[in-house]
This record gives C-alpha cells, sequence and structure tokens, in this order.
C-alpha cells in the first residue's frame, strides 16, 4: 500500500494523510448513497484511530487529534462527522425544485405529510410523524 521504508508515512502526519485520501474516500463514495449504521460508524472509527496507533494505547485523546492544526489538533478526519455532513449535503438535493427521478419514491411515500420538499423546509421533529416502514432507511435518515 504505501513505502514501509518512507519515514513519513510511519509518522502520525503521513498515517493520518493515508487516512483521509485512501481509506476515507473509498467509505465516502458508499456512504454517499448508502445509509449507514451507526454500528458501523464505530467500527470504522475504531479501525482508523487503530490504524494510526498501530494498536497500541493511543498517545494523544481522539477529540485532540481531529481538532485545527492551529488548536494543536492533527486535523485527522472523524468518520461519524463526514458521514453525518453526507447527509446534510442532501438537504440541499432534496429541496431543489427540480424533478429528478429518485425523488419518486420518498414524494409519493411522504405525500400525505405534504412531501419530500416540504418537510424538509419545515421545523418539524421527525418523532411526530408516522414514517412507517415502507420509506426505505436511506430516506427516513434524511428526513
Amino acid at each position: 500500500m504505501y513505502p514501509v521504508t518512507n519515514p513519513y508515512y510511519n509518522s502520525a502526519n503521513g498515517k493520518i494523510n493515508i487516512v483521509k485520501t485512501i481509506r476515507i474516500s473509498e467509505l465516502i463514495y458508499s456512504a454517499s448513497v448508502l445509509p449507514v449504521p451507526d454500528h458501523y460508524i464505530r467500527e470504522i472509527n475504531k479501525l482508523i484511530f487503530n490504524f494510526l496507533w498501530v494498536g497500541k494505547p493511543h498517545k494523544i485523546k481522539r477529540n485532540t487529534i481531529i481538532e485545527e492544526k492551529k488548536n494543536g489538533g492533527l486535523k485527522m478526519c472523524e468518520f461519524k462527522i463526514m458521514e453525518k455532513a453526507l447527509r446534510i449535503t442532501w438537504v440541499n438535493r432534496i429541496q431543489d425544485e427540480s424533478q429528478t427521478s429518485w425523488k419518486t419514491i420518498p414524494n409519493q411515500l411522504l405525500h400525505k405529510h405534504g412531501g419530500l420538499t416540504f418537510l424538509t423546509k419545515c421545523n418539524l421533529a421527525t418523532g411526530i410523524l408516522d414514517l412507517d416502514d415502507t420509506l426505505p432507511t436511506f430516506y427516513k435518515k434524511k428526513c
């Protein structure tokens, strides 16, 4: 995967760059179109941080590592935050007035509540809606 003889790749900064450029990008592609269960997100974060410390006890707290460099962190990405950011980007796509084919299913299933676009523009807690089992998980997580 990467030359072990190069000391840069064995440093924390080198490993963080590997995670950010290679490993996370592979996961983001899938997470952008598929729902990711919470237990997978936790496992992915665990694997990423174990890779960073090579299975040894963590030398720096996770909260410190993900901080900006100007705040003393290493600007490591956390998959949980990235997955949430991907979900947020869907809000703009949903609120767009275009009639794209991928909106057909959720619009039909949410028609009794006003449709997908209407619901994303309202300030409602999704818990008060009756989002029955007919709505795919992918759309439930977006609402």
